[in-house]
């Protein structure tokens, strides 16, 4: 009984159609199978769309270079002119086959031939006599000897005697050459002249002809660079990123800006885009992939003026190359703004002779009591253009620091009080301040935009008259490390500049000690003004006594491009740092919120506390510079290329001596501002009809404005040194 069932069950099983489930499987494996060919071939490679479509439009660029050629050789103008052409090259040809003509030119070709024959063979002794000769040399070298001496000697000779015949044979052949081309009447000329207007359209023809016949080959284009172990694949995509010509102002299709310029000095075959744009390089499969804008990758794509910040990996020696602008300015900013007084940059601070800021260690001879408190809370307030920085101080504070610089300054020894200066006086003091050139560095009116040294609109509100005469009398023997020359003027003309700059604006200023300013001798906000130094560091830009061996109190910034983003302090802004970049978390694009939050620290240095409590001590100290949005740029560009991992030696770009001597030159020529006074630059002068003359302008106060030449103008009819 129980077999029969088993049987009955076994039968029911093979009656059972699987056919549906058969048919929804194979579906499933074809749709996969169709899917996985796609994703490979296309999703996976969207480098091959890029190449289809770039090819096209390279094709169509051509095609369109054509027809506005052919447009421009079938034109009224251009036919009439290539018709003139072609009547003059038919003359010519009848001209040069009359009989005379033809006989002559025949019988001097004949005469060149003999004489060109003659030239190769003796030219090919003078070879062989000379190869002979740097064997005897190299021989002699070795084994110095009389014999072989004297071998060279005759080779020497011989080499000589060759010279002699090949330069009279030359002689002989220049007139024949001069007249068979006289005897061609221009035919060289002329056709050249006639080959020229459809030169374009043939050109572009075969341009044409080619891409038709050859097909370019879809192909991921790779440069192995194999001091970094990396393979660069951007050109994958940018196939016409080295092309001469654009076909397209659209990514990925244009070609790279100032070429010569970029990629002239920077061929893509060694230096591929990844040392500088950084990116992803090796990617293939997806566009943010390719550029590195995908979670946690370190180096996504630098672009625009962002990638003049990979220059100074490579440009150490500090000379300024041609389209790195916006990266020297961050440059120049972060040397002249001092910000390595606090934070420890190689690279940066290097010159020992110089201070960022005046020494303290003499305040009490130079500045006035009362005017101290006024400057060390708002700098800008006094000057404008003043590079000091606003550490946004309580007046509590400012009298403390300023109690501590008192008390620790030389003690005063110059007492001299301002005589009253009639108006001749005050004139010959304006006189010798315009003559010895102090404007060249100094700017004289409030208005003024911040020059080369302080401006001294309100030099009467903040410093002593008598320390003013000593210091425009000796500057070095007041600072050592200034930078202002000795402009060797005696006593009396250094008292009648400075009675000048302090008449000036001298009017409705009390006199000088008729304040109280005894709260700079109290002990106890001395003590307190000690601590608010050491912690806002006024050590690491000016010299103060006491102080001289303390550190850095900033962070170092040597590898500031490489610092990873979980390790700035956003705050309590993050949400909005990120958002203002486009990010919604910075694992998102790491260089791009490395940089947003560069940008809002040089913008609002203590923002970062906002909403946080935090004891006084712990607070943010770094003070606010007043920076336009633009140095702002120039400082995140500079600052996102300090990394802390060097590229190979291959890579560096080394000075040779003369190249170090002019970067160490022009360094101390902006350092002691030899500009001011000198012109050091060419200046070119486009006149009409397209005659440019190079030199030097002259400026003359009665006479006008002359311009002395610097090479001859033949256009002129002026020779160097002219005017």
């Amino acid at each position: 009984m129980s077999t029969s069932k088993n049987q009955n069950l076994m039968k029911k099983e093979e009656d059972k159609s699987y056919l549906i489930m058969y048919v929804i499987v194979s579906f499933l494996l074809v749709a996969v199978t169709a899917w996985a060919i796609l994703n490979e071939t296309v999703d996976r490679r969207p480098w091959k769309n890029y190449q289809k479509r770039f090819y096209r439009l390279e094709y169509e660029k051509i095609k369109q270079n054509y027809e506005k050629e052919r447009a421009n050789f079938e034109s009224p103008d251009v036919q009439k002119k290539y018709e003139a052409a072609k009547n003059k090259l038919e003359h010519a040809w009848e001209d040069f086959k009359k009989p005379p003509i033809q006989n002559e030119y025949k019988k001097l070709s004949e005469e060149q031939k003999v004489l060109n024959r003659e030239l190769d063979t003796l030219r090919f002794k003078a070879i062989v006599t000379r190869n002979e000769s740097m064997e005897k040399e190299y021989l002699y070298g070795k084994n110095p000897s009389e014999h072989i001496k004297h071998e060279i000697e005759g080779l020497e000779e011989k080499g000589k005697e060759f010279a002699s015949k090949i330069k009279d044979l030359e002689g002989k052949i220049a007139p024949i050459k001069a007249r068979l081309n006289d005897l061609k009447h221009g035919i060289d000329k002329y056709t050249e002249e006639l080959d020229a207007y459809p030169a374009g359209m043939e050109r572009y023809t075969a341009q044409l002809k080619t891409f038709r016949k050859t097909r370019p080959n879809l192909q991921v284009y790779q440069t192995y660079m194999e001091d970094l172990n990396i393979a660069d694949r951007c050109m994958s995509c940018h196939v016409g990123i080295n092309s001469a010509e654009s076909v397209s102002t659209e990514q990925p299709y244009t070609s790279h800006p100032d070429q010569k310029l970029y990629l002239g000095n920077h061929p893509p075959e060694r230096f591929g885009c990844v040392l500088c744009h950084e990116g992803q390089a090796s990617a293939t499969s997806g566009v943010k992939k390719a550029h590195g804008e995908v979670e946690y990758w370190l180096t996504p794509i630098n672009r625009g003026k962002a990638a003049q910040g990979s220059c100074i990996r490579c440009h150490l020696e500090g000379k300024e190359v041609k389209g790195g602008e916006v990266l020297w300015e961050g440059k120049r900013l972060f040397e002249e703004l001092g910000c390595h007084g606090c934070h420890e940059t190689v690279g940066f601070g290097e010159d020992k002779n110089r201070m960022i800021g005046p020494s303290l260690k003499n305040i009490k001879n130079k500045v006035r009591a009362e005017w101290i408190t006024a400057w060390i809370k708002d700098p800008k307030g006094f000057r404008p253009t003043t590079l000091m920085p606003n550490f946004r101080l309580s007046d509590e504070e400012s009298q403390a620091i300023a109690a501590y610089l008192w008390q620790h300054a030389d003690e005063r020894s110059i007492y001299e009080q301002m005589p009253a200066f009639d108006e001749e006086q005050l004139a010959q003091g304006n006189f010798i301040f315009e003559q010895v050139g102090c404007m060249a560095c100094h700017a004289y009116e409030k208005e003024a935009v911040r020059k080369f040294a302080p401006n001294l609109s309100r030099i009467s509100e903040k410093i002593n008259y008598g320390y003013l005469v000593e210091w425009i009398t000796n500057p070095k023997g007041k600072e050592p490390l200034t930078r202002m020359p000795n402009f060797r003027l005696s006593r009396e003309k250094a008292s009648l500049v400075a009675g000048y700059l302090t008449s000036k604006t001298s009017k409705g200023i009390s006199k000088e000690g008729s304040i109280d300013a005894g709260w700079l001798e109290d002990k106890e906000r001395a003590r307190v003004g000690e601590g608010l130094i050491k912690r806002y560091g006024c050590f690491g830009c000016h010299e103060i006594k006491g102080m001289e061996g303390l550190g850095k109190i900033g962070t170092e910034l040597s590898a500031i491009g490489s610092k990873h983003v979980h390790l700035f302090d956003f705050g309590l802004l993050e949400k909005k740092i990120l958002g203002e970049a486009g990010l919604k978390h910075f694992t998102e694009n790491i260089g791009k919120a490395r940089q947003a939050w560069l940008r809002a620290k040089l913008h609002n240095p203590r923002q970062f506390d906002e909403g946080k409590y935090k004891k006084p001590e712990d607070r943010l100290k770094m003070p606010d510079f007043g920076l336009k949005e633009e140095e702002i740029e120039s400082l995140v560009v500079m600052l996102s290329g300090l990394r802390e991992e060097k590229l190979p030696e291959a890579y560096i770009a080394s000075l040779t001596e003369k190249e170090r001597s002019i970067v160490e030159g022009r360094r101390l020529i902006g350092k002691y501002n030899c500009t001011g006074c000198h012109q050091l630059d060419l200046d070119r002068l486009y006149l009409a009809e397209n005659i440019e003359a190079v030199g030097m302008i002259k400026l003359e106060e009665d006479a006008g404005v002359y311009f002395q030449l610097w090479e001859d103008n033949e256009k002129l009819g002026h020779k160097a040194g002219e005017t």
